[in-house]
């Protein structure tokens, strides 16, 4: 019985001088402890902006099309249609934007918001996201007009804009070369 008394006394001990510190320096609360946390990088907020996104801009070359970004594009997929050449640009298999060299200059002429995207446009009326409420997108909330052209599809500053079911649906800014 006194060697198992003994044992465990000299655990306690133990014990006591781990939480204790080190010897060096001032003693801190037993009951405390130190966890080093690292500090997460700083998340970029990707929004459609006039240009473009990130480095995927209007007029840009084709051939410059990055294969990744962090937190926007996971994988970029080419794709032909009969008037264009197409982007898809995928994040965890949800596509966020396309991007599209509609004249076949090897430039990127269009940039597109839609489908399940969860980016936002950032217009001269405010911000712009698929799934909007059509009536919230005609409440002015900057200096830009809104109007209204005869194919159903808004304009707010270079950003064109369509509804259906009176839900945002899509949104992209186009450039021509003639542009610069």
């Amino acid at each position: 019985m006194k060697k198992i008394s003994l044992i465990l006394y000299s655990v306690a001990v133990m014990g006591m001088l781990s939480c204790g510190g080190n010897g060096n320096g001032s003693v801190k609360d037993a009951d405390s402890v130190e966890i080093e946390v690292e500090t997460p990088a700083v998340a970029t907020t990707w929004n459609l902006t006039e240009k473009g996104i990130g480095d995927v801009t209007l007029g840009m070359d084709v051939a410059e099309i990055p294969d990744s970004v962090a937190g926007l594009c996971d994988h970029v997929e080419k794709y032909e249609g009969k008037d264009f050449v197409g982007y898809s640009f995928t994040l965890n298999n949800v596509e966020t934007f396309q991007a599209q060299d509609t004249d076949f200059d090897g430039k990127v002429n269009l940039i597109a918001v839609q489908g399940e995207s969860k980016l936002k446009a950032t217009t001269g009326n405010g911000p712009v996201y698929i799934g909007m409420p059509e009536a919230d997108l005609l409440k002015p909330e900057g200096d830009t007009l809104v109007t209204k052209d005869v194919d159903g599809s808004y304009h707010v500053g270079k950003f064109r804009i369509q509804t259906q079911d009176g839900k945002v649906s899509e949104i992209y800014i186009e450039w021509a070369p003639t542009e610069k």
